[in-house]
């Protein structure tokens, strides 16, 4: 066993995740905007990607030769060498290093995304692991949750953006056939040219729960504040238009026939009455979206959260407090 690093404060926030011969770490401080954050290659002990000081976001582990970064100003990849020497550490990354920026539609004046987050499978296999289950690489997705409030009406609106993975690997690709000195003009992507074709949004009536992502689904969970037992979820299954086949003779939401309350989740093409964005919103990838209710057993238990596998769902229970 090897000590990659020690760290004598107690952040915030920390995370630990472990892909292949790859060690992604960050530390987000109480009360401070400052983040430290980089990926290490365990066996050579080398750090080989790091944040810097105008990088920001959260981020993961895409493949074995780039980390990509989430924020308000939408999806960001940085490549780096994961068999980089030890004794040249990986220079802090810059807002002006990523090879491709995915642009989110953009918003109104008067309107701000004061909350972001992503949500992934989790640890993600690389194509020399041998892992007794393994998703569909190409059917894999990135969950986008933003909140964004608008001055006009004092409000706030949820959305979540669905990207297939396949997406970003395709405009990498494309990326890689263009002259370097078209490359830094080509790497930034408007939403207009991506978005529409690239993914899936969808409006949420309130803030959810918790979000799990397996393969291609979304599981998105809405507390119930009547019944603390249970939860209202809705699993939204989104695939590139190269797999449409695979959804032929599936409705796209059967949520309604199971008793799903109405307007949670608006998971049409063109959504029609956003405060948020700028000009209309279009996303033309194909879905499918069912609902379940979750209960645990007895009132005495709180649904706290959920986490799709890969043919079902898990739901973890606290107690709500002795009864006598």
């Amino acid at each position: 066993m090897r000590c990659l690093f020690s760290v004598p404060i107690h952040p915030r926030r920390k995370t630990l995740q472990s892909v292949g011969d790859l060690i992604v770490w960050s530390r987000f401080w109480t009360g401070s905007a400052d983040v430290s954050a980089g990926v290490i290659n365990w066996k050579t002990n080398a750090v080989v990607w790091q944040y810097g000081p105008s990088v920001w976001g959260q981020f993961l582990i895409m493949d074995p030769s780039h980390v990509l970064i989430f924020n308000d100003r939408g999806v960001f990849v940085y490549e780096f060498d994961p068999d980089a020497p030890r004794a040249i550490p990986a220079p802090p990354a810059t807002d002006e290093d990523y090879v491709l920026h995915l642009a989110l539609p953009r918003l109104k004046e008067n309107s701000e995304v004061v909350s972001s987050r992503s949500y992934e499978q989790g640890p993600r296999y690389l194509t020399s692991d041998r892992p007794f289950f393994r998703e569909n690489p190409d059917l894999d997705v990135l969950a986008l949750y933003i909140e964004i409030f608008t001055q006009r009406n004092y409000g706030r609106e949820h959305f979540v953006l669905v990207v297939p993975f396949k997406t970003i690997r395709a405009r990498l690709e494309a990326l890689a056939h263009v002259q370097p000195e078209e490359r830094q003009i080509s790497r930034s992507v408007p939403w207009d040219q991506w978005g529409s074709d690239g993914a899936r949004l969808l409006k949420l009536g309130a803030s959810p729960h918790g979000i799990s992502v397996m393969g291609s689904r979304v599981a998105i969970p809405f507390r119930d504040y009547a019944s603390l037992n249970t939860m209202d979820i809705y699993i939204v299954d989104v695939r590139p238009k190269s797999e449409q086949e695979s959804f032929v003779g599936c409705d796209r939401d059967v949520s309604s026939a199971l008793g799903a309350p109405h307007g949670v989740i608006d998971a049409s093409d063109t959504i029609q009455g956003l405060e948020s964005f700028a000009e209309p919103v279009t996303t033309t990838l194909p879905y499918r979206m069912t609902y379940l209710k979750a209960r645990s057993d007895g009132e005495s238990k709180f649904a706290e959260t959920q986490g799709l596998t890969h043919d079902g769902m898990v739901i973890a229970c606290s107690p709500l407090g002795s009864t006598t």
